[in-house]
């Protein structure tokens, strides 16, 4: 008998914008801070932000720290905010409409 065969699994990689660094440049001006300024609010270290700009990516977390920042500038809605508002216009409507 031989062996068996293990099997192999390949792990592709997250698709991640290619234009992430213009993105992250209008949001930056958008929010009006400066790059030190962004990474302090982010409590990063300002060449961390600097790799994020020549096309490095940022992680999970940082990613999340980014949307948080923009949903607190109100440059976003968070979606679950946003989920509850469409859910209160929604019954309002209906209880309108079966007056």
């Amino acid at each position: 008998m031989g062996r068996l065969q293990q099997c192999v699994y390949r792990v592709e990689p997250a698709v991640f914008l290619a234009d992430f660094a213009n993105r992250l440049e209008r949001f930056r001006d958008a929010a009006g801070l400066s790059w030190r300024a962004l990474a302090r609010e982010l409590r990063l270290n300002v060449r961390s932000v600097h790799r994020w700009r020549t096309g490095a990516r940022p992680d999970a977390g940082h990613l999340f720290a980014l949307f948080s920042l923009a949903a607190e500038l109100g440059l976003i809605q968070r979606p679950a905010t946003r989920s509850r508002e469409l859910v209160e216009e929604r019954n309002h409507s209906r209880s309108a409409a079966s007056l």
